[in-house]
């Protein structure tokens, strides 16, 4: 096993499957991500201040600074909160990224009607018009030819000049890292079928790929509970 790399008891290599299966994805990330539970423990106002940073993310492009959010407490009585759950990203004291959403680019550019946002990688730059009920249109790079890929995407249905593959090396979990520094790096699209195959040869023990409709049906599972969350008590 490799120093720091996170493998949850439970989850066997994957083999080279023809079809992911969606519960299992989603469990693995849950371990190695776990947003809603994070966001389960905040106290209301901490929740709400999280909704509003994902929102401004969206409507603004960017992170947001203090004095942009009108929230019930003091800014950094928000962010450190919100960055021990695991729920945001902070660089001495400035949001770099709040889960789907990042506030530097990383390849993952999603236009919806607010205007563009950059997504921490390829199944989050899929989860940000399902969390908002928007059509996006996402426009990023095949990581095995370096050429360009754009989606059009809204609800179930996707638009492509190719066949994108979504993929991801669940070995690029790192304990030592957080997630974006980490997994993140390795969850990305390609623009051919057959380089996907290639690329997943490399590592088939490691690398999983989804089409477009299950990469989507994974990634809604994992961050629309972020976003139902004033339906608690």
């Amino acid at each position: 096993m490799v120093p720091g790399v996170i493998m949850p008891p439970g989850f066997p290599p994957l083999g080279k499957k023809a079809v992911p299966d969606i519960e299992i994805a989603l469990k693995r990330l849950r371990a190695i991500l776990p947003l809603e539970a994070g966001q389960i423990q905040l106290c209301e106002p901490l929740r709400r201040a999280h909704l509003l940073i994902l929102r401004f993310f969206l409507e603004e492009g960017c992170a947001p600074a203090s004095g942009d959010i009108a929230g019930d407490l003091e800014w950094s009585a928000t962010v450190q909160p919100l960055a021990t759950a695991g729920l945001i990203e902070l660089d001495a004291g400035r949001i770099v990224a709040a889960y789907p959403f990042s506030a530097e680019a990383r390849g993952y550019r999603v236009t919806s009607v607010y205007g563009q946002a950059e997504a921490v990688c390829a199944f989050d730059a899929l989860a940000i018009g399902a969390m908002f009920s928007l059509p996006t249109r996402i426009d990023a790079t095949c990581r095995a030819s370096g050429e360009a890929i754009s989606i059009q995407h809204n609800g179930d249905e996707f638009e492509t000049a190719r066949t994108v593959i979504a993929a991801i090396d669940w070995s690029a979990a790192d304990s030592n890292q957080c997630c974006a520094a980490s997994l993140c790096t390795e969850m990305l699209f390609i623009g051919n079928k057959s380089l996907a195959c290639e690329w997943q040869a490399e590592r088939p023990s490691q690398r999983e790929l989804f089409t477009l409709q299950q990469a989507h049906r994974f990634i809604s599972a994992f961050f629309l509970p972020l976003v139902t969350q004033q339906q608690r008590p």
